[in-house]
Formats: structure tokens, C-alpha cells, sequence
């Protein structure tokens, strides 16, 4: 298979100086790139599935009485998603895209409710007000055999109301991934599994889907001309069943054709935090998939559970780390800097073939963190990250993953 062309630039943390995103004061620094501000006229030319408040929505319908505004409400909002859909799925590179990454929401095991921080965090999603919200996994605190079934519906039911519910009534899609604690591929695990697939065939996100016959645990869509791939990644292992689907998606047209490629997963290809450095925290083989993501042309990989936000390059590919939101922020691998909760925001602007990435620190009041705050590298036990503005590697780092690693992600302390 030919290989895709690669943009040679890499992304950019933002100063902590831009003025366009939530929880920024700070004067904007005089070298530094900035955001572009997301108004309504640039709204009005390049909505997502959902760009406006509810109250924004009934601000443009005439006024009813009864009954009767309800239901215009409903069919006005019918009608906006239809129109942001079609767009999303234009390839069209003159829009401007913005993302948002959350990850690793979950509390103690078993638990129905979300910390402080994650509702800070919708309320900061509500005013960035992106395109679409990708959650990378761990949305629910299972993994844990005690759980009865009633269990892990009512950790479902408590996800959809306090985090899917508020987006969607905001209009803004949630992507999603499996996370080790959402109930992961294995036997021993199947029945948590089972009850996640269940909550998400009745609750299929509005996207712009390219395949979803596999859905939810495999699944396409375009967004502003983006490619984006959901892989189960909530083990260490992906099946041949996987790679065969992510290389016919990728072989598409569809894809060839993107103005980026994405690619979605729980767990890192390389080690990044304390407490997860360790094989069954990583995917198996990471030298091999990465070798193989940039033959597909896959120009990003973004990724969770190492709870500890670090951007990478390794060659023509881009490799995000969410951070966490939930219980348990790690300290990332060579760092002596505390860790603190995350969240992150990618935006592609206008003709723009690489992101610009701002990333805020939830647990002290939403400060941009700095890319010259974490380290320039780090040597985890699977091979070496490079910081993304740094030279990238372009040659494979440390050996190959040693055999018969385990294809359950080790279970986290309790937080």
C-alpha cells in the first residue's frame, strides 16, 4: 500500500498568553501563536453538529404558546443537527475544526458520581463549545468482578446524567473509546461489556458515520474533513479482527482523501506515567504498531489511562496522552512536578493541516500548561517519547515488546 504524504510541521502547546480560551488572564505573549476567536459569524459559516446554546436555539424561533413551542424546539433542533452533520462530513479544508479531549473520568470502583473537576470541566466544554468532545476512555469505574449488574447500569445511568446528558442538550456530539474500567474485551470481563454495549446501542452519537457496523467498539466518521478511527484499545492487545477493519477504513477513500487522520485508543503505544510503566499498561509491540500506524497514514494517535497529559512525535506520527479528570492524576515519568488534572483542546484552523494544542490544568484553576513544563523526553519500558516540539524520532526506540504480555490492563489502586 502506497503511504500517504505526512504535513512535515508538528502542533504547538499554546503560550499560556491566548486570551481566546476559558481560564486564560495572562497578557498574550508576543511571539506566541493564537487561537482564533470562535464568534458567531464564523459559526454561522462553519457549525458543527452543535454550535449553540439551547438558549440560543429558542432565541431564533417564533414565539409560541402551549405545547406548541416545545415541539418547534425539538424540530428547529432536528433540523440544526441534519445541517451540522452534513457539514462535518464535507472534507472541505477551508472550516476551522476544534476537539476537546477528556479521559479517565471515573472514581472508586463502583462509584455513580464524578468529581468536582469533571463538572468544571463541562462548564469550560460549554464555553470553548468545540465541534465535537472525545471522551478516551474510563467513563465508568468498573472492572471489578463484585459488581452486580444493577451495579454497572447504575454507573451507566449516572454517566449519562451527569456528563452525556449536558452535552447533548448543549448540541455537542461525544466521541468515544473503551477504557479498561468501561468493561474490557475478556472473558473475564464480559458481562460489564455486555451492559456497556447495551447503554451505547441505545445511545449512538450524532455523528457523520464513514462505518459503523462494529459500532461501539469500532467505528468511523468525518468531521470538518477529519478521518477519525475508534479502536477497542481497553487491553494491551488488538485483535486481528481490529487491525483488519482499521486497514480497510484506512485504505478508503474516505480516509485517503482527509485532510487528517485520527485514530482513537485507551492505552498509549509508549509508557508515559509513574504507576503504569509496565507491559499490560501499553499496547503490545508498540514499535510495530507505530511502524504500521504511519504506513496506514494515520497522522495522529490519541490515547488515556496513563491518567498524566504529554504530546509526542515519533516519525510522521502525532501521539497525544489525555490526561485525567477522575480519581488518581499520575506524575509523568522522569518529572518532578506534582500531577494535576487535565484537559485538553486541539484546533485546526482554516487550511491548517497540523493542530494547535492548548491544555489546562483543571486542578489549579484552568492555568494553560506550558509545553516547556514537561519533560523533553521520556524512557519508559517500552521505548523513548519525545516531546512534540522537539525533533521527532524518526527511527524505532527501545525493543520490541517481549511476548506473552498480559491482555489485561493492571487494575488501578483505588483512588
Amino acid at each position: 500500500m502506497p503511504r500517504l504524504p505526512h504535513p512535515t510541521t508538528r502542533c504547538r502547546t499554546l503560550p499560556p498568553g491566548d486570551r481566546n480560551f476559558p481560564g486564560n488572564s495572562a497578557p498574550a505573549h508576543p511571539t506566541g501563536e493564537t487561537l482564533p476567536q470562535r464568534g458567531h459569524a464564523e459559526q454561522e459559516r462553519h457549525p458543527g453538529p452543535g454550535h449553540r446554546s439551547t438558549g440560543d436555539w429558542e432565541s431564533l424561533l417564533p414565539a409560541t404558546q402551549g405545547k406548541r413551542r416545545p415541539i418547534a424546539v425539538a424540530l428547529f433542533l432536528i433540523l440544526s443537527l441534519a445541517v451540522g452533520l452534513a457539514r462535518a462530513a464535507s472534507p472541505d479544508a477551508s472550516a476551522s475544526v476544534t476537539l476537546v479531549l477528556i479521559s479517565d473520568l471515573n472514581e472508586a470502583y463502583g462509584s455513580t458520581t464524578y468529581s468536582r473537576e469533571v463538572e468544571a470541566a463541562l462548564r469550560h466544554i460549554e464555553k470553548v463549545r468545540p465541534d465535537l468532545v472525545i471522551c478516551l476512555g474510563d467513563m465508568v469505574a468498573g472492572q471489578k468482578a463484585q459488581l452486580t449488574d444493577e451495579d454497572l447500569r447504575a454507573m451507566w445511568n449516572g454517566f449519562d446524567a451527569a456528563i452525556l446528558h449536558p452535552l447533548s442538550r448543549l448540541g455537542l456530539p461525544l466521541a468515544f473509546t473503551f477504557g479498561n474500567h468501561d468493561g474490557p474485551d475478556t472473558p473475564a470481563f464480559a458481562r460489564e461489556r455486555r451492559i456497556a454495549r447495551e447503554f451505547w446501542q441505545t445511545r449512538r452519537p450524532p455523528l457523520a458515520y464513514v462505518d459503523a457496523t462494529r459500532f461501539p467498539e469500532n467505528y468511523t466518521f468525518m468531521l470538518g474533513g477529519l478521518f477519525i478511527a475508534v479502536l477497542d484499545a481497553s487491553t494491551a492487545t488488538l485483535s486481528q479482527t481490529q487491525r483488519d477493519w482499521l486497514a480497510a477504513q484506512m485504505a478508503s477513500e474516505t480516509a485517503r482523501t482527509a485532510r487528517l487522520r485520527l485514530v482513537l485508543g485507551h492505552l498509549p503505544l509508549y509508557a508515559l506515567a509513574e504507576g503504569r510503566n509496565q507491559p499490560g499498561d501499553v499496547l503490545a509491540g508498540a514499535d510495530q504498531l507505530h511502524a504500521w500506524f504511519c504506513e496506514l497514514g494515520v497522522d495522529w494517535y490519541l490515547s488515556g489511562h496513563h491518567h498524566a497529559f504529554f504530546p509526542s512525535r515519533k516519525g510522521s506520527l502525532g501521539m497525544i496522552g489525555a490526561g485525567a479528570l477522575g480519581g488518581g492524576p499520575r506524575r509523568l515519568l522522569g518529572s518532578a512536578r506534582p500531577p494535576v488534572k487535565t484537559i485538553t483542546t486541539l484546533h485546526l484552523a482554516p487550511g491548517a493541516t497540523r493542530f494547535q494544542v492548548v491544555t489546562h490544568d483543571v486542578t489549579n484553576g484552568f492555568q494553560v500548561i506550558p509545553l516547556s513544563d514537561l519533560p523533553r523526553e521520556i524512557k519508559g519500558c517500552n521505548g523513548l517519547s519525545v516531546r512534540d516540539d522537539l525533533p521527532p524520532l524518526d527511527a524505532p526506540s527501545g525493543p520490541p515488546a517481549p511476548p506473552g504480555q498480559p491482555t489485561k490492563p493492571g487494575q488501578p489502586e483505588e483512588p
